[in-house]
């Protein structure tokens, strides 16, 4: 009896130590907790962003194969107008980093789950290539969350090696020196770009500005791989019902039709809320042949009479009933388009798949539409107004930067720098990719991007507008001055003064706005 007992206390003692040696289930990793890149979980702290993120480890390459939610494509497919919150890459990295390789870190804006996909795909044909470095890509929101990453990084002392921005960001971010001018590297005997390559890609606007290198004092400190245009969206239908079979080429044109199509529901043109796009204000400017700036950009000139005509033409619209805000959000001016109730709008060629989507989903069934150029008043000619992101590269290493450059150099190839415009619907830096892209028919485009295959007429076209583009200023000090002169439009057009902007008459608001811009740029950096 006493050996049965002995044997029983034995096996309850040896099943307690089995117990107690046992992994407790609870603490094991979930498959939404695979180690995440510090930058994306730690955006404001640029410390942090710096840190080799634990992905490009092996264990976190496994544990990122498991499906987290980012991945999921309702969960990574934003509202068309809204990009999504910064996230990993939809799937890990194709290349693992080889020993003693250099990393460079590449924080990027491109927010499409497809266009996120593009940049893993260029990492991953470099780091391929090139495996004494490691490029790592990561989204890191809009163009204004970057901005401020990178001021935060720069100030801490922890940039990333690459950064993608608008032109203006990039100058800021030099006004401390933090950026490398990338002349030499253009140059460099061994890893630049051939006397072809610099020259295909040189493109000098009317006001002198290059179009795809963003340069001040004689140095480029930012290159792009891919601009946009700002263009007029038209109702052709709306129009040909109206007598007009074409859009118009001239301003005064541009009022004829307004008061032929405003009626009932129907309106001319939209005010974008909240207000009007200082873009499209100095798109107007330039079309009436102000010069909006200085030439050194020190100034602001739109007080001249193609300013003040502007504000004038943008009140009577207003006051006629002709122009509208068509909501108090974001991109209303998409869904009356889309509707149908709307004649005008002025926007970015990277909407035509958005412009798409609105008429497509019209109740009534769509209608044709089209753009075209901006109206030209006098001896002047229609144009569009380009913008678009740049590359910019960060001081750190020499080698790390001879890295940058060479992945810069890779996007910069050909055949890359077609899907980047196909992916956003850009216009490439080079003639060879732009004609690439003309040459291709409507299923050759679906490969790459379904929605552009929708509207590859219209991008096409758009591409004949190359030549006739402008800029407008991109020193750093502008980037502040835009707010002001949004306060601007928004006094002129809706008559009411407020603490940020007294003026409402045209010529008035005109010179309170140059005033006002003036100050700020005299002030900047001070």
């Amino acid at each position: 009896m006493k050996s049965k007992m002995l044997f029983v206390l034995t096996v309850i003692a040896l099943i307690a130590l089995v117990a107690c040696a046992a992994p407790t289930p609870t603490p094991a990793p979930k498959p939404t907790d695979a180690p995440k890149p510090a930058p994306t979980t730690a955006p404001t702290q640029a410390a942090q962003a710096t840190k080799p993120p634990e992905a490009t480890k092996p264990a976190a390459t496994t544990a990122a194969t498991k499906p987290p939610e980012a991945t999921k494509p309702t969960a990574t497919a934003p509202a068309a107008t809204k990009p999504p919150a910064p996230t990993a890459t939809l799937r890990p990295p194709a290349v693992t980093a080889a020993a003693g390789a250099v990393r460079i870190n590449v924080w990027h804006h491109f927010s499409a789950p497809e266009q996120v996909e593009m940049m893993q795909k260029f990492a991953d044909e470099f780091n391929a290539k090139n495996p004494q470095f490691y490029v790592v890509v990561t989204f890191q929101g809009t163009t204004s969350d970057i901005g401020r990453k990178v001021n935060a990084a720069i100030t801490a002392n922890a940039v990333p090696e690459i950064a993608t921005g608008n032109p203006g960001d990039v100058f800021d971010w030099n006004t401390s020196g933090a950026v490398v001018a990338l002349d030499d590297y253009f140059k460099d005997a061994k890893d630049g770009l051939s006397a072809d390559q610099l020259a295909e890609m040189q493109m000098k606007l009317f006001n002198g500005q290059e179009l795809f290198f963003d340069q001040i004092g004689g140095k480029t400190f930012g290159i792009s791989p891919g601009r946009s245009m700002s263009v007029m969206y038209y109702n052709a239908d709306m129009l040909k019902a109206a007598g007009f079979n074409e859009p118009p080429a001239t301003w005064d044109d541009f009022d004829k039709v307004c008061a032929a199509v405003t009626k009932g529901d129907n309106y001319c043109l939209a005010i974008n809320s909240p207000s009007i796009e200082t873009s499209t204000f100095a798109a107007m400017v330039f079309s009436r042949g102000g010069t909006y700036a200085s030439a050194d950009e020190k100034k602001a000139t739109f007080d001249d009479a193609a300013g003040i005509n502007t504000l004038k033409w943008l009140k009577n619209l207003v006051d006629k009933g002709y122009a509208k805000n068509p909501s108090t959000t974001t991109r209303g001016d998409q869904a009356d388009f889309g509707n149908g109730k709307l004649a005008f709008t002025y926007g970015s060629t990277a909407g035509l798949p958005f412009y798409q989507d609105g008429v497509n989903g019209r109740k009534e069934g769509p209608f044709q539409w089209s753009i075209a150029p901006y109206p030209a008043a006098g001896s002047s000619k229609p144009l569009v107004n380009f913008f678009g992101p740049s590359m910019a590269m960060f001081k750190t290493t020499a080698e790390k930067q001879r890295g940058a450059w060479l992945f810069m150099k890779h996007i910069l190839q050909r055949d890359n720098v077609v899907e980047f415009g196909l992916r956003l619907s850009y216009f490439p830096p080079t003639k060879s990719a732009r004609d690439a892209i003309l040459a291709m028919d409507a299923a050759r485009v679906k490969q790459t991007n379904p929605r552009l295959e929708l509207v590859l007429p219209l991008y096409k076209k758009a591409l004949g507008y190359m030549s006739i583009g402008v800029r407008e200023p991109i020193s750093p000090a502008w980037q502040g001055a835009r707010g002001l002169i949004s306060n601007m439009l928004t006094a002129v057009y809706t008559g009411k003064t407020s603490p940020d902007f007294t003026a409402t008459d045209p010529e008035a608001a005109a010179k309170e706005g140059v005033q006002r811009v003036n100050k700020q740029l005299e002030q900047y950096g001070k």
